[in-house]
C-alpha cells in the first residue's frame, strides 16, 4: 500500500514539473533577445509569465563603422554593440578645439591711429579668428624751435613720424584770465583741500581762460589739458554742467561727462583730460587759434601742465 502511494506522489511531482506557466508542459521562451541598458535575456512567451532565460550583462565591443568623429563644428559619438544581442550603446563626444594656424591674409597691421588685427585660420573647418592689436599711438617729438603767439607766449610744435602734428602751450602761459569769484593762479596751489595739485590755475564763478595757438595746418584737432580733481570737489559736480569750450568764439561739444570722480583722473597730479574735438580752418600759416575754457560755478577742478591740440583724422575719413 505504501509503495503504491509513493509511486503516485512521484508521478504527481513529475507531472507538475512538466506543466508550464500557461498550463502546458514547459515555458515557451522567445528565440529573439530582449534587453535593457545593462542586460539581455530570452523572455517567456506564456501569458502572465515574467520568467527570463539566459539573462546576463551585455558584452560590448566598439563598432567603428557606426562611430561619428567629433569635429570643431559638431559633436560626435562612440557606438558600442553587444556581441550577444546586438544592443547598441551611444556615448556623446564633445566638439574638439579648432586647430588654428597663422593666417597672414587676414592680418592687418596697426597704425598710429587705427587698431590692427592678427588672424588665425582653423585647418579643419576654415574658421578665422581675429585678435585686435591696439593702435601704436603717436610718437610726437618737438619739431624745431617754439612758435610765438600774438601774446609772445611759446607754443611748441610736435611732429609724429606718421606726419601728424600737435601743438602745446603751458597752461600757466594763458593769454587771458577772466576773473571769476574763485579764479586764481598760484605757483603752488595751496588750498587746504588740494595742496597736492601743484602749479596750476583754477577759474570759477563765471570766469574763463583763453589761450592762443598759431597753427600751420587746417585740420581736425583733439583738445586736451592737464587736470586734477581735488578730493573735496563740491558735490562731485558733473563736468558738462560746470564747464564749457569755445574755439574762436564758437561753442564746441564737451567730450567728458559725469561727475569729476568718474573722469579717471588721479588726485595729486595733473592728468591728460581730453575735452573736445573740432575742425580748425586757417587762411595763413601761423594763424592764431583762440581756445577758451569756462567754468560756470565754484568747484574743485584744477588745470596745469600743458594744453595740447593734436591733429586727428577728419570725420569724413
Amino acid at each position: 500500500m505504501k509503495k503504491k502511494m509513493f509511486i503516485s506522489m512521484v508521478g504527481l511531482l513529475l507531472s507538475a514539473s512538466l506543466v508550464g506557466c500557461g498550463g502546458g508542459p514547459e515555458h515557451n521562451f522567445a528565440t529573439e533577445w530582449s534587453y535593457n541598458a545593462t542586460n539581455h535575456w530570452h523572455a517567456c512567451l506564456d501569458e502572465g509569465c515574467n520568467e527570463r532565460k539566459d539573462e546576463a550583462p551585455h558584452t560590448f565591443e566598439v563598432d567603428e563603422t557606426k562611430a561619428v568623429a567629433a569635429t570643431c563644428t559638431a559633436p560626435g559619438k562612440k557606438v558600442e554593440v553587444c556581441t550577444v544581442c546586438a544592443y547598441e550603446k551611444e556615448t556623446p563626444l564633445p566638439m574638439i578645439d579648432h586647430q588654428y594656424v597663422n593666417y597672414p591674409a587676414g592680418t592687418v597691421a596697426p597704425t598710429h591711429e587705427e587698431d590692427g588685427v592678427t588672424a588665425e585660420k582653423c585647418t579643419v573647418c576654415g574658421n578665422i579668428k581675429t585678435t585686435v592689436v591696439p593702435a601704436l599711438g603717436h610718437d610726437f617729438v618737438k619739431a624745431g624751435s617754439a612758435i610765438k603767439n600774438v601774446d609772445d607766449k611759446d607754443v611748441h610744435k610736435y611732429a609724429c613720424s606718421c606726419g601728424k602734428l600737435a601743438y602745446g602751450i603751458a597752461v600757466l602761459d594763458y593769454s587771458f584770465l577772466s576773473e571769476g569769484s574763485n579764479s586764481f593762479k598760484d605757483d603752488t596751489i595751496s588750498e587746504s583741500d588740494a595742496p597736492e595739485a601743484g602749479e596750476g590755475v583754477r577759474v570759477a564763478g563765471g570766469g574763463s581762460i583763453k589761450w592762443r595757438m598759431p597753427i600751420q595746418v587746417a585740420s581736425r584737432y583733439r583738445l586736451s589739458i592737464g587736470a586734477n580733481p581735488a578730493p573735496s570737489a563740491i558735490g562731485n559736480p558733473n563736468i558738462e554742467a560746470k564747464n564749457g569750450i569755445k574755439i574762436n568764439g564758437e561753442d564746441v561739444d564737451l567730450i567728458p561727462s559725469g561727475p569729476y570722480n568718474d573722469l579717471g583722473l588721479e588726485i595729486g597730479q595733473f592728468n591728460e583730460l581730453v575735452l573736445a574735438e573740432f575742425d580748425a580752418i586757417v587762411t595763413a600759416v601761423g594763424e592764431d587759434l583762440e581756445i577758451e575754457i569756462t567754468q560756470v560755478a565754484s568747484q574743485r577742478l584744477f588745470f596745469g601742465g600743458e594744453l595740447k591740440i593734436v591733429q586727428i583724422p577728419s570725420v569724413a575719413e
